[in-house]
């Protein structure tokens, strides 16, 4: 699956990403994304890689996930806009949060 999006969403994916795999037992995430520590710790490493590789100029980055990779993507979203707000580090990132998970809910119809 092809996916575009702006450098600052791939930054919001990354940050709670990063708390997820930090926080694994503690977010739950492993009940909500069906998926053990180290099958998230490969997401959140993928993710990461393609943010240090993203050129700066660029407004879109192109994504190719596979299926598990988008459903993971997908799923960290919906973390974010349900639980960012009570989470320190992602608390900053709320609203943008929620804005992309109603776009990606609009395009996914």
């Amino acid at each position: 699956m092809h996916i575009e999006m702006s450098p600052d969403v791939l930054n919001m994916a990354a940050k709670i990403s990063s708390y997820i795999d930090n926080n694994f037992v503690e977010s739950d995430f492993f009940t909500i994304g069906n998926i053990a520590h180290e099958g998230f710790s490969k997401f959140r490493n993928f993710i990461e890689e393609v943010q240090s590789s993203a050129s700066v100029k660029n407004n879109t980055i192109s994504l190719s996930f596979v299926t598990e990779q988008y459903r993971l993507f997908d799923t960290v979203m919906w973390y974010g806009s349900n639980f960012g707000d009570d989470i320190a580090e992602l608390e900053s990132l709320h609203d943008d949060i929620c804005d992309v998970r109603e776009e990606m809910d609009l395009i996914a119809g």
